[in-house]
């Protein structure tokens, strides 16, 4: 996993999180669908991105970036997306 990554662009960090979101669920990048990143108070960012698993369903996930913009982790947005 990419966390600790040097600062990402903001310009990039959807695809950056779509890329990270794929090669988590072993899918390709065109099942991942990222949305507008979310700025917070403090800086940091989120951006939410749907999996489209086929049988399984769209899952729903929240990329997270620090106030440096660098990448945390993804988690799931509800129990149904849990890893």
């Amino acid at each position: 996993m990419a966390a600790g990554t040097s600062p990402i662009n903001p310009d990039t960090q959807a695809s950056f999180c779509q890329d990270q979101v794929a090669f988590m669920f072993k899918t390709e990048p065109q099942y991942v669908t990222t949305r507008e990143r979310m700025v917070a108070a403090d800086g940091s960012t989120t951006i939410d991105v749907t999996v489209d698993r086929g049988n399984e369903g769209v899952k729903t996930y929240k990329c997270r970036l620090d106030a440096g913009n660098r990448f945390i982790d993804v988690i799931a947005s509800t129990s149904e997306g849990a890893l």
